[in-house]
């Protein structure tokens, strides 16, 4: 260092400068990098690194927090299709609007022509970078769905023994939003703050509790629950029809909390659930996750519908403190208070899980859905065992509404020699005479 001191000291540049100005002039720029452009750069890095500044440390308890960082994205790409919608409609009104200056067009109204044309480019342009955007996060879910696969199997030997003690449940690879067993933690009730333990014991001889919605919210089947039963006669009638059936199962179709699902799964009832509001399906996790049950409760959080593909829209009810768990499906276009569900058919679930399963009895109430329900779900009428009994809830009004024919689900039954017979208000019992006995 002395000798490159001494030299710098005693040498010159071209043009007779010496090499202490050219230091000087050096240290300067230096100087003026560091105050000035290094933070502008540091704070670029940080603004453009969000995945990195958002991530939490996953190298510890790796499978739940790639967990709750697949959640998180998951309505990431929701909100940025949602963007892309807006951003959409905002292109057709920029050309509706250059529309009213067509001269053939009776008193067009002013309008700057060449402003809406830029409107309209700009807002294309930000239509695919929210496009980009929700395919770079599609990429981000495909990696971090590698990587809780990885983290879950090396967690597998240390939730060994509380998936054993937990009741069975059935995960599906198919769905975006399968339902496994759980813990109860604070972060269980994320949509129900309110939830309440119903001990429910007044419904086909069995005694078992359960999680409802807060009654303050659910006057209707909630706070009957918590009241020891919800739609009793219609429970024993169908736990007759099991009970003639013994080794095969139960489908609750539009499943709601549970009351008819839990009900035979904890008779010991093999039971196939499908509830499309996550509002409901939460709560029966967490009494699945809880409650130790004799038999096996498979919940399917999906809309149930003619076919399998794409997604449908929940209409929460308006009769908030009434029955604030109801909900209609719809096909579309969604609302932002909607939920966003995936569209399946019933047949192609136990096709591809459970081929070889006989349904005793079948209960469906998807407010005004159930023709399309029971179209998606053709091949359990046709094939080697069909159910004997189907318990429906029929609703006119909904069903119109659902741009089915008033009758549709009645035609479908009667189709497959069902006789169905109003049993009180909306509810109908729908028997397959030709019904086989026992089990098959």
């Amino acid at each position: 260092m002395k000798q490159m001191n001494i030299k710098k000291t005693t040498t010159t540049t071209h043009g007779g400068r010496s090499v202490l100005d050219k230091v000087f002039l050096v240290s300067a720029c230096v100087f003026i990098f560091v105050l000035f452009i290094y933070p502008n750069l540091k704070e670029n890095q940080t603004m453009f690194s969000t995945l990195d500044r958002a991530t939490p440390d996953c190298s510890v308890h790796c499978k739940q927090c790639l967990k709750d960082l697949l959640a998180s994205e998951k309505k990431n790409i929701k909100t940025e299709l949602r963007l892309l919608d807006v951003e959409k409609r905002l292109v057709e009104a920029d050309k509706r609007l250059i529309a009213l200056q067509d001269p053939s067009v009776p008193n067009p109204i002013p309008v700057d022509v060449t402003e809406a044309k830029v409107a309209e480019v700009k807002a294309e342009e930000r239509a695919v970078e929210a496009e980009k955007h929700a395919v770079d996060i599609e990429k981000e879910l495909i990696a971090l769905r590698g990587a809780a696969a990885a983290a879950a199997a090396d967690d597998d030997d240390d939730n060994a023994a509380a998936a054993a003690s937990a009741s069975p449940i059935f995960v599906s690879p198919m769905l975006p939003r399968s339902i496994t067993p759980v813990v109860i933690t604070p972060q269980t009730f994320a949509l129900n703050s309110g939830a309440r333990k119903a001990h429910v014991h007044k419904c086909a001889s069995v005694v078992f509790d359960m999680f409802v919605h807060d009654p303050a919210l659910c006057k209707f089947i909630s706070a009957q629950l918590l009241r020891g039963g919800w739609e009793c006669p219609i429970i024993n009638s169908l736990a007759k029809v099991m009970a003639e059936h013994p080794g095969e199962s139960f489908m609750d179709i539009g499943s709601n909390v549970g009351a008819f699902s839990l009900t035979f799964a904890h008779l010991g009832y093999k039971v196939f659930a499908f509830e499309a509001m996550m509002f409901n399906a939460e709560l029966q996790v967490a009494s699945i996750g809880s409650f130790p049950m004799k038999g096996e409760l498979n919940l399917f959080n999906m809309a149930v519908a003619d076919k399998t593909g794409g997604e449908l829209c929940i209409h929460a009810a308006n009769d908030i403190g009434y029955n604030s768990g109801n909900g209609q499906i719809s096909p579309g276009p969604c609302s932002a208070k909607d939920e966003i569900v995936p569209r399946v058919a019933i047949q192609d679930v136990m096709k591809h899980y459970y081929p070889d399963v006989c349904i005793a009895a079948i209960k469906i109430d998807v407010e005004g859905y159930e023709g399309h329900a029971l179209r998606g779900a053709e091949n359990l009428f046709t094939g080697k065992c069909p159910p004997c009994a189907v318990f429906m809830e029929y609703n006119k009004e909904y069903t119109l509404r659902a741009g089915l024919p008033e009758r549709v689900a009645f035609d479908f039954l009667e189709k497959h020699g069902f006789k169905c017979v109003n049993t009180f208000a909306a509810d109908y019992t729908c028997v397959n005479p030709k019904c086989r006995s026992g089990a098959t």
